[in-house]
This record gives C-alpha cells, sequence and structure tokens, in this order.
C-alpha cells in the first residue's frame, strides 16, 4: 500500500468517525416578561443565542387567552447576540371571562446553516384583573424518561382544597416531540390525586438535546381563574433499534468502496507509469 493510499483511507475513516465531528450547538434562551394594564397585556420577549452557532430564520409565536400571534422574523442570530421582540395583546380581544392567572405560551422556531429545522417552548403566568388573593388548591409533579424514538411522561395533579375540581389539562412540548395520551378534562375529588401517562415520540430532535414540555391545569373556582404550570426537562437519546448497526455496516460499505476506488486507480497509474 501506498503512502498516498492509506493517507486517504486515513481520512475517510476520520470522515465518517463520530469522534472526529466538530460538536456545534444553537443554544437559545428566552426571557420573557410581561406588563399588565387595564387595556393591554404587553409582553418583551429577549432571544438569547449561548451556543456557538448562529440560528437563521427565529421566529417566535405567542398565544394568550385564545389569540395567537406570529411575531416578525429574524433574519439570523449570531453566537453570543440576541434579539428583542415586544407585542401588545388588547384585553378586549382576549378570552377572559374572570379574574385570575392565564397561560402565556411562547415558541421559537429556527434553523441552522444547513436550514435544519429547530423548536422550543416556554409557557409564564399572566394575572389578568384585580389582584385578588390567590389560592391553588391543585399541586402536581411531572417526571419524564430519556426519549429513544419513544418515552413515557407521568404525571400525578393533587386536589388539596377542600371541595372537587373539574380542571381542563392540556400538553404543550415542541414541534421536535409528540407527546401522545388523554388531555381534556380532569374531575379531581377533594384531596385525592389524578395520575395520567404519556407516550413521548422523538420527531426530528437530535440526540444528546434537551427540551422543556409543559402541562397546563386550568381550573376555575372562587369567582376566579388559576392555572398550575408543570414542567419537566425531557432528554433526546440515540435510537439504538438496529439504527447503530445499520450505520456500521454502511460505514463500512462506504470504506470497502474508497478502498476498492483508490486501488483501481494506483493500479492504473502504475500501469501508465510502466
Amino acid at each position: 500500500m501506498t503512502c498516498r493510499l492509506g493517507f486517504v483511507l486515513l481520512i475517510a475513516c476520520m470522515a465518517i468517525s463520530p469522534g472526529y465531528a466538530l460538536a456545534k450547538k444553537i443554544v437559545m434562551v428566552l426571557q420573557t416578561s410581561v406588563t399588565v394594564t387595564e387595556q393591554s397585556v404587553d409582553v418583551r420577549l429577549e432571544v438569547s443565542n449561548k451556543g456557538d452557532e448562529d440560528a437563521f430564520a427565529v421566529t417566535p409565536f405567542l398565544a394568550l387567552a385564545g389569540v395567537e400571534a406570529g411575531l416578525e422574523e429574524a433574519p439570523d442570530i449570531a453566537f453570543n447576540g440576541g434579539r428583542i421582540w415586544t407585542h401588545s395583546f388588547p384585553v378586549s380581544d382576549l378570552l377572559v371571562n374572570k379574574t385570575g392567572t392565564y397561560p402565556l405560551v411562547v415558541r421559537l422556531r429556527y434553523h441552522d446553516a444547513y436550514m435544519y429545522p429547530y423548536s422550543m417552548v416556554s409557557v409564564a403566568s399572566v394575572r389578568i384583573g384585580e389582584n385578588l388573593p390567590v389560592n391553588v388548591p391543585l399541586s402536581g409533579e411531572m417526571a419524564a424518561g430519556k426519549v429513544s424514538g419513544e418515552g413515557t411522561l407521568d404525571l400525578q395533579v393533587r386536589n388539596t382544597g377542600i371541595s372537587s375540581l373539574e380542571a381542563r389539562l392540556a400538553m404543550v412540548s415542541p414541534a421536535g416531540l409528540i407527546v401522545a395520551g388523554d388531555t381534556g378534562t380532569l374531575n379531581i375529588p377533594a384531596g385525592e390525586e389524578k395520575q395520567v401517562s404519556y407516550i413521548i415520540k422523538n420527531n426530528g430532535s437530535l440526540p444528546g438535546s434537551n427540551h422543556n414540555v409543559y402541562a397546563l391545569v386550568e381550573y376555575s373556582g372562587d369567582g376566579q381563574h388559576d392555572v398550575l404550570v408543570l414542567e419537566e426537562s425531557v432528554a433526546v437519546g440515540s435510537d439504538d433499534s438496529g439504527k447503530k448497526r445499520r450505520l456500521i455496516i454502511a460505514s463500512a460499505g462506504l470504506i470497502v468502496l474508497l478502498f476498492i476506488s483508490v486501488l483501481f486507480i494506483e493500479l492504473r497509474t502504475g500501469v501508465g507509469t510502466a
């Protein structure tokens, strides 16, 4: 084997080996602040890129009390850079029947330099109306396992009040994850707990990434509306169901093909110079 042939094979092995890949990441951080007046709910959204790669086509979406708004797309946010958006929701447009706390859902979509899509979500609680004392008779928690193709998420909601509650349950996840399971209405007797289990499916998220998933439990009582926001970070792992084996076979086939191609070129070169 000539030196040139050995060098070409070394480069080929490095190119297909994950150990030699440059691990760059886009790490987006959302900071939401809200000001509520009698006329409007004013949202200030700051998005910072804490990674080491630029983000492109960055677009935020807001949803509050039945009203959705897509904000202006930013062509790019460089790493160590940021962008600020503002938006006002007129209170008269919101589906707010009672004083209380409502969830503000923030979704962010963006791409890397190869136009691969990414997304993330964040939820904040917004107090609308008179500043009445807030009595929250619901508590709960979520627990999720690592998603490797599919994973599980378990939700527990407890009614710590003295009367039964009827609550509306919704799950909020980024586009890279699909949460499959029952949502809708939860009827929770006083002093009892409801448990709900979900299947989480990977919908294009890269292995090694983490995503926040939220459960929104909204209910009304004592003349006001409130929401319990539960948050859990979901880790995405590799789907080992045959993918690793297929990658190894494909890599080995590529090495063999490169070896044969370079060997053929070397032989023809040798014949030509003989």
